[in-house]
């Protein structure tokens, strides 16, 4: 049955019920009870007939241009970001916690990303074992990080490592990777002491202000409690065990002098030991990133006692032509121009091998 059927069925029955209650004239009291009913039923009928017409002739109309507009911007401008993306990317790929990593890497967390990005990647030898790798990161938001926190954690767990990269929910956060479990707390102990940050940031005044490098007082949050900025479907089958993650934490309001509302500029300087056996190392971005350089400079590898080494670059971003086909002497410094957006998981390597290995 149409709404238009529907319609006349309701009218015609609204009209007879109508007769009735003009027609009758009740004489008892069962017959008072019926013309009442029957009363409150034609007033019923034709109320829900003349609803009934009203939304053909022209309220579906109305309603239906507004559903329409509701459906577009006003729906997509009244849902986050990562809502839309996580909705669209289950209609192409269907439902799968892997499409939340997508997610993370367009769009970051919190929104945090990088529009102005410059790296300094430097490699000097400690021993005929160790070296240490140092790197300086300046960032400049594309909006200012309501936060006044920063973190690093550092682990020897590569499980660990790419929980983090996928799904940590921190605004402002560093990663560093040990690759063996040997000399970890002695590492890190180096490392959270090399750490140097400047920033432009914010008073709670709105005030502009810079703070000059200063290394922060770090306290040590228990490693269990990183679950907490993780996703859930990480953080169900994630193991912390404290000897292989360790978690770092300080307030900026500390190396400004003054109470931080929000950051608009962040620059990091961290460095610490690495094996020289390794052959490798790389940078990634903690969050979105558009990078115009990175600069690499290995000369420092070259020390008495050891084999010279010869290194190359090799980016892996959306852009790959950037690379340094060819091994090149250690004391060579090279600067790759990136000009592109690095997401977390993308990122540059640096290799390294005996310049002998060349030669025979």
């Amino acid at each position: 049955m149409t709404r238009g059927q529907l319609a006349s069925g309701m009218a015609a029955a609204a009209v007879a019920a109508l007769v009735a209650v003009l027609l009758w004239e009740p004489t008892s009291a069962w017959q008072i009870v019926a013309h009442g009913v029957l009363t409150v039923v034609w007033t019923l009928l034709g109320l829900g007939a003349v609803v009934l017409v009203g939304y053909r002739r022209g309220l579906r109309r109305r309603l239906s241009d507004d559903l329409r507009r509701l459906s577009g911007p006003g729906i997509v401008d009244s849902m986050s970001p990562k809502q839309l993306l996580d909705v669209l990317l289950s209609s192409i790929y269907g439902r799968n916690d892997a499409n939340h990593d997508v997610v993370t890497g367009l769009l970051g967390r919190h929104l945090t990303v990088s529009t102005h990005t410059e790296v300094d990647l430097e490699l000097s030898a400690l021993n005929h074992e160790l070296y240490e790798l140092r790197y300086t990161c300046a960032y400049r938001f594309r909006r200012p990080l309501t936060t006044s926190r920063f973190m690093l954690v550092m682990t020897s767990d590569a499980g660990i490592r790419d929980s983090i990269v996928a799904g940590i929910d921190l605004p402002l956060f560093e990663l560093w990777f040990f690759s063996e479990r040997a000399g970890f707390d002695n590492a890190s102990d180096r490392t959270i002491a090399s750490v140097r940050l400047s920033f432009d940031y914010r008073d709670l005044d709105g005030n502009r202000r810079t703070s000059q490098a200063r290394h922060p007082e770090f306290r040590e949050v228990p490693a269990r409690l990183l679950a907490q900025y993780l996703r859930p479907d990480l953080r169900r089958r994630l193991d912390l065990p404290s000897t292989k993650v360790r978690v770092f934490e300080c307030d900026l309001s500390q190396p400004a002098g003054r109470q931080v509302r929000s950051i608009e500029r962040l620059e990091l300087k961290v460095a610490g030991p690495q094996h020289i056996n390794d052959g490798y190392c790389y940078w990634q971005p903690p969050f979105p990133c558009y990078v115009e350089q990175v600069r690499v400079d290995a000369g420092a590898l070259n020390v008495d006692g050891l084999a010279k080494w010869q290194f190359r670059t090799v980016p892996f971003t959306f852009r790959s032509g950037s690379s340094v086909a060819e091994w090149l002497p250690a004391t060579t410094r090279t600067a790759l121009d990136i000009e592109s957006w690095l997401l977390p998981g993308h990122g540059v390597a640096v290799l390294w091998r005996p310049a002998q290995e060349a030669e025979g």
